[in-house]
């Protein structure tokens, strides 16, 4: 096996702005992309891990995105066991637009995305100019992962309202490309009004980067239909994805959009043993649940999701610690990708 950091010929750079879900989906072709640990106060990690994953030939680095964590957190999150309240213990993270700024400066070729930014936190005028200086210097590698949010706690917190933020967003959705297309620009909404301001320079991607919908919920998937490149949704299982599929198509036509144009990447927890091993029976505490197997099984679940139209899954690697993590990318590069790719 390849040790990890091992120089490896790169891919050459894919234009992001073609749609190319049918394609992939006839051909029963996948991508991979990695999450990147922008979480705790080391950025050395961020960085090396980037590094690896584009010499590896991965197509994406992803960050998250969170501002403060409550001490006290009653909200639910919704992708952990039913009745957990937040996230458990999380480590502060370190800004997304510098991270994404570094990967960028250190990196050629691997697309640098947020997964997600929680869109409702911030100023719209000013996260549009923060993402076209991304775009910018990063030579129109940025991919814009979005989401609503769903900390009470860190909304309040942040001076922030916490109710109609799915409103909130889709008018700083529509704000982001009228900034990223328009000159000059004028807005008035329920939430935002600016008149004639010029928004230069634009994002380097023709139109904006792309914008992905992060999130499992029936809002999620239409917001992504009416506002998004594509959807992203979290550890959806076949048979989920199955279902969310068709919904998606539903709603495709109910708004006037082709399906094949709606992009997909699945967010996907990934525990990739070296052998086979059998698979975890499905918990009903645990809706949403991480990959866990060999190599054999993983390509047989990613050409399903590629039937799916999946084009890509952002791998959230499970190991314990940063060696064994560049290990099991490695591990997947050399026993999976080259079977789905």
């Amino acid at each position: 096996m390849r040790e990890p950091g091992a120089p490896r010929a790169p891919s050459p750079p894919k234009n992001p702005a073609t749609p190319d879900a049918a394609t992939r989906a006839e051909r029963n072709t996948v991508d991979f992309g990695v999450n990147l640990p922008i979480f705790g106060d080391d950025p050395v990690p961020v960085i090396e891990t980037a590094v690896i994953a584009e010499e590896l030939g991965y197509s994406n680095v992803w960050m998250g995105d969170h501002i403060v964590q409550p001490i006290v957190q009653e909200s639910v999150y919704p992708y952990s066991r039913q009745d957990q309240r937040g996230i458990g213990e999380m480590p502060s993270y370190m800004d997304v637009f510098v991270g994404m700024t570094a990967v960028a400066m250190k990196t050629s070729r691997i697309r640098v995305g947020t997964s997600v930014l929680i869109v409702p936190y911030r100023n719209p005028v000013h996260t549009a100019r923060l993402l076209a200086t991304v775009d910018t210097f990063s030579g129109g590698r940025l991919d814009v992962g979005c989401g609503v949010g769903w900390s009470a706690e860190e909304f309040a917190a942040l001076g922030v309202p916490f109710a109609n933020r799915g409103g909130r967003t889709n008018e700083y959705l529509d704000i982001y490309r009228k900034l990223w297309t328009e000159e000059p620009v004028s807005h008035s909404g329920k939430f935002y009004q600016f008149e004639q301001v010029s928004f230069k320079p634009k994002p380097v991607q023709a139109g904006g980067p792309p914008i992905w919908i992060g999130g499992n919920s029936d809002a999620a998937m239409k917001r992504a239909v009416t506002h998004g490149t594509g959807w992203q949704p979290i550890n959806l299982s076949l048979e989920q994805m199955t279902a969310a599929k068709a919904r998606l198509n539903e709603l495709c036509v109910e708004h006037g959009r082709a399906p094949e144009s709606l992009r997909i990447i699945l967010n996907r927890g990934v525990l990739l043993h070296e052998e086979e091993r059998p698979r975890r029976p499905a918990d009903p505490e645990r809706p949403y649940a991480a990959f866990v197997g060999g190599p054999e099984a993983m390509i047989e679940e990613a050409k399903q999701y590629a039937d799916l139209g999946v084009e890509q899954i952002h791998c959230h690697f499970v190991a314990r610690d940063q060696a064994g993590k560049h290990a099991v990318m490695a591990r997947l590069m050399d026993t999976v990708a080259p079977h789905v790719r």
